[in-house]
């Protein structure tokens, strides 16, 4: 009894999670609008290979059957099918077959015309599938991101609870013994029911997510986000290049500021000694 409760206790702790990648490859794969596309192209191909073969023309094979109800003759009768000894073949059932060809040997160019009409079209059917795939795709990586912020934020609201609660228990302890006052434990009760009133709007928003996900990639249930991992490539020299540029960009700024700042004063000194020689001289 004991090994099967630990069993059971065991695969009631296995969590379903998907990543992006996953959840791109499945809704990419359950699309039904991607299908239609798919099956629109397909189409225009068939199409454009129909055009193209009747350039070519076309056999026909023909048939037919007739019952009589009297005899019919299968041959002209001629005099000498009218002697005594001779017969005259006939049959209640008669059965023709045969075959037919026929070629367009002038369509003013409709033909061609309508080659490239569907070459056209089949383009435009690609860019517009291209397109709905991309859309789908950013649909998909907007939700998940969204997904992922909120489940964030619910993990730091639920840490943030547990350390409210935490406190409320040591204010409690202090109303008790009569270090606090009771409006300081009434003041933390009200403020871990705010939070926990947020934690539900999250857990509420983070459902509307899912849900949203489930109705675009046709997936049964998702249960938890993984986070996205971001690599930056980039190697050490680059960084250090990066930095001697900084460096000497830097002191090249540097240079040219004090340059100014210098050009500055010395036109000020100019126009200092000049104004004091056109005052000595309007003394004189």
């Amino acid at each position: 009894m004991l090994k099967n409760l630990i069993l059971i206790i065991t695969f009631s702790q296995i969590i379903y999670s998907i990543t992006l990648q996953e959840l791109i490859e499945i809704g990419l794969e359950n699309s039904a609008t991607l299908e239609k596309s798919r099956i629109q192209i397909e189409l225009i191909e068939a199409k454009q290979k129909e055009n193209r073969a009747k350039k070519l023309g076309e056999f026909d094979l023909v048939g037919s059957y007739n019952h009589y109800n009297l005899p019919r003759t299968l041959a002209p009768i001629v005099p000498s099918a009218l002697s005594p000894n001779s017969s005259v073949e006939t049959t209640k059932d008669l059965f023709s077959t045969g075959v037919s060809y026929s070629v367009p040997l002038f369509t003013g160019g409709a033909i061609q015309e309508q080659i490239e009409i569907d070459n056209i079209s089949k383009i435009a059917q690609i860019k517009r599938k291209n397109l709905s795939k991309q859309e789908y795709i950013y649909n998909i990586r907007s939700l998940y991101l969204s997904g992922l912020s909120i489940q964030e934020l619910i993990l730091s609201q639920s840490n943030y609870i547990e350390a409210i609660e935490q406190l409320k228990g040591i204010i409690s302890t202090s109303v008790e013994v009569g270090k606090k006052a009771k409006i300081d434990y009434i003041k933390i009760d009200t403020m871990l029911k705010s939070e926990e009133g947020k934690l539900k709007s999250l857990n509420s928003s983070l459902k509307m997510v899912k849900s949203n996900l489930k109705a675009i990639t046709h997936i049964d249930d998702i249960d938890i986000l993984e986070p996205i991992s971001v690599k930056i490539e980039q190697s050490i020299e680059s960084i250090d290049e990066n930095l001697d540029s900084l460096d000497d960009f830097n002191s090249r700024f540097r240079d040219t500021k004090r340059s100014r700042v210098q050009s500055k004063v010395e036109a000020s000194l100019n126009l200092s000694i000049t104004n004091g020689y056109l005052d000595t001289l309007r003394y004189w």
